[in-house]
């Protein structure tokens, strides 16, 4: 699906859906000497969550799972709609759909296992969080960058909550921006900042040889500021291409390096003393968000700028 064609199913969600281990849990399930099941869940779902329902997003959460964490958790959040033990979810979310008046295309659901797939005809878009089993990835929309239970959750609120902010900005005819700023109480102030342009993908064994070529063909296009992939190659040849990024550009700040949080604590040391000479705009993800042992070690021993888990 084209970013656009996201986007447009995005803007026209009603409700959303939840499944819970593996989604709002990492699916690891822990017992107390009772019988009790314990689950962990993310507060950036959380704060994900509140975000859509500020924005008039309707929430349920159908699981096959069981126990009072569950329902705690959803009446925690404000969700109305939490059915638990199910055995089919697509007669649940059926049942809902027609309580509540709303057709599938305006439904989103996040699952990660074969026991979701039954809703596949039921939404207009199917969500998958990173690890999700290979048969949900491959009919998915839209697969999240992280496991479930890490907080990513966050990530598909957010683009659904962009997603009507850009569509209330439209219908302003104004930046998204100003229509943030009104609804926050504050001045309503519009200024630029540079966008970037994202490149340096590992494709091809050719690779080595194509970040000026890409990156000219972005200047084309107007952009100024750039971002490049690092930690595909070994540490002397990811500098190459950040030298030669850094040479095309005219200046390392024009340039943000990003390692998708695949470093451990040794290596993300290594390139952050590597790429300090070059002050680069920021050094993004040199190891997973929840780490924060070796992000703080980062943010320490490295005299840039460091981004982490947008």
């Amino acid at each position: 699906m084209t970013p656009w064609g996201l986007r447009a199913r995005l803007r026209r969600l009603q409700l959303l859906v939840l499944d819970v281990d593996g989604v709002l849990t990492d699916g690891a399930l822990s017992y107390s000497q009772s019988g009790e099941v314990w689950r962990r869940f993310d507060a950036r779902d959380g704060l994900g969550i509140k975000l859509l329902q500020q924005q008039g997003l309707r929430l349920a959460v159908i699981s096959g799972g069981r126990g009072a964490g569950i329902v705690n958790r959803a009446r925690d959040l404000g969700i109305a709609h939490c059915y638990t033990a199910v055995h089919n979810k697509q007669q649940v979310l059926m049942e809902l759909q027609q309580q509540l008046g709303l057709e599938p295309r305006v439904t989103a659901f996040v699952g990660d296992d074969l026991n979701d797939l039954v809703v596949r005809p039921l939404v207009g878009l199917l969500v998958a969080p990173a690890d999700a089993c290979r048969a949900v990835r491959r009919q998915a929309d839209l697969v999240l960058h992280r496991p479930g239970g890490h907080g990513d959750r966050a990530t598909a609120a957010a683009a659904i909550e962009l997603a009507v902010w850009d569509l209330n900005a439209r219908l302003n005819d104004e930046p998204a921006a100003a229509t943030v700023a009104r609804a926050a109480g504050m001045p309503a102030h519009v200024t630029s900042i540079p966008v970037y342009a994202a490149g340096g993908y590992y494709r091809s064994p050719s690779h080595r040889g194509q970040i000026r070529d890409e990156l000219s063909r972005f200047r084309d296009q107007g952009f100024t500021h750039f971002k490049i992939k690092i930690g595909g190659l070994p540490l002397a040849e990811d500098l190459q291409r950040v030298q030669q990024a850094a040479e095309f550009a005219g200046d390392g700040a024009l340039i943000a390096v990003d390692a998708n949080g695949r470093f451990d604590l040794t290596t993300a040391l290594a390139y952050a003393e590597a790429l300090a000479p070059f002050k680069l705009r920021w050094y993004e993800e040199p190891a997973d968000p929840l780490d924060y042992a070796v992000n703080a070690s980062v943010c320490e021993r490295y005299s840039g700028p460091v981004a982490t888990g947008e």
